[in-house]
Order: structure tokens, then C-alpha cells, then sequence
């Protein structure tokens, strides 16, 4: 072999393998680049809140995008509703809070078991016991039996504060298809769709 004939022979080898390193190193270096996006929707991303302070001196957080409409009752505190504008569905999370000032000797009406039996015939279908600072209380779905199924439910957290002499209620209306669910599936499973009102609930402060 003439020098010239090993020295195209050469140079084909070098550039066969800066090709080679250059195609194996690129799919890795796009590997990397990708595991560092996050999506909006990504159970990861961190969600923004925007603070609420409520009249009572009661404040919680709701999720940024959502707005409130607020209606004065006499003699009380307003009833605030919380939506998210976005998704104005008839199914879609509507989720109220209520305040009211109430006496020690009255906080037997705080406890959705004194609630029934009532003339609507609802009851609690579900329930666990909820603790905040300065308060403690329930959580329940709140639902009447329609035949064979269950209508017209809500989940609902009732919490009083005997220090501040608050009773604190936050709720949503359930779709019956929601209930459904919950009886063959099992309420928890179901509770843990509606991460927004969970999320609220655990912000909860109150500091009037």
C-alpha cells in the first residue's frame, strides 16, 4: 500500500469514528435535557395558591386561577364560593365556605349526627374526625337515600372552634354518579378526586 492510499485510509477511520462518538453522545445529552422538563399537569409541579382572609378572622388558600364571589347574609358572615372560571361545567367543583358565631352550650348543631333523622331523610354515608389548630370537627359526605341510590350528596367539613366560638363549614355538591361510586368503590377512593377541596381544608387558619 503507497502512502497516499494510507493516508485516505486514515483519515476514513477517524472520521468513521468522530461520527460514531458524535451519534452515540447526542440521544444521550437529549435524555438529560428531558428528564428536566416538568409538565403543568405533572403530579410534581408545585401548585400556586392564592390566600383568602374571611371576615371571622378564618383564612385558607385556593388555587391560583380560581376566583371568588362573596354574599352578605344579615346579621352573619358572608357565604364565599370558590370556582374555577376555567371549567364552569355543571359538574365542576363549587366549593363554599360558611362561618357563623356560635355559643359553647350550642355546639351540640356542629355535629352532623344531630342533624338527622330529618325531614329530607339525609344522612351521613361517610365520615372521619379532622383536627386544626384551635378547632376540631368532621369530615362527611351528606347524602338521602332515593330508592336503591343515593341523590342530592355533599361533602362537607364542619369544624368548631369553642376558643373563638366559630362554627367553620366548607363544602361542595357531589354528583350522583359520584356517590355511586363511592358506595361500590369505597368513599375514600372517591374523596381523593377532589384534591382542591382537601387542599383548602388543610390550610385552614383561624385567628380572629
Amino acid at each position: 500500500m503507497n502512502s497516499r492510499s494510507l493516508s485516505s485510509s486514515l483519515q476514513l477511520i477517524l472520521l468513521a469514528l468522530y461520527l460514531s462518538l458524535v451519534g452515540c453522545r447526542a440521544p444521550a445529552e437529549l435524555s438529560d435535557e428531558s428528564a428536566d422538563v416538568v409538565s403543568p399537569t405533572s403530579p410534581t409541579a408545585p401548585v400556586e395558591r392564592i390566600s383568602y382572609a374571611h371576615p371571622s378572622g378564618i383564612s385558607l388558600q385556593y388555587p391560583a386561577g380560581w376566583e371568588f364571589t362573596s354574599t352578605e347574609i344579615p346579621d352573619g358572615y358572608p357565604v364565599v364560593v370558590f370556582v374555577d372560571p376555567r371549567d364552569l361545567d355543571a359538574s365542576s367543583p363549587r366549593i363554599s365556605l360558611e362561618v357563623y358565631d356560635r355559643l359553647p352550650e350550642d355546639r351540640d348543631v356542629t355535629d352532623p349526627y344531630t342533624w338527622q333523622p330529618n325531614e329530607g331523610g339525609y344522612e351521613v354515608q361517610w365520615s372521619q374526625p379532622i383536627t386544626m389548630a384551635e378547632a376540631e370537627g368532621v369530615e362527611l359526605i351528606w347524602a338521602r337515600q332515593i330508592g336503591s341510590a343515593l341523590e342530592d350528596g355533599t361533602l362537607m367539613a364542619v369544624a368548631y372552634s369553642e376558643l373563638h366560638q366559630l362554627d367553620m363549614r366548607l363544602s361542595m355538591t357531589l354528583p350522583d354518579t359520584t356517590l355511586q361510586e363511592g358506595e361500590t368503590e369505597g368513599w375514600e377512593s372517591v374523596i381523593s378526586d377532589f384534591g382542591a377541596f382537601q387542599e383548602m381544608l388543610t390550610t385552614i387558619v383561624i385567628e380572629p
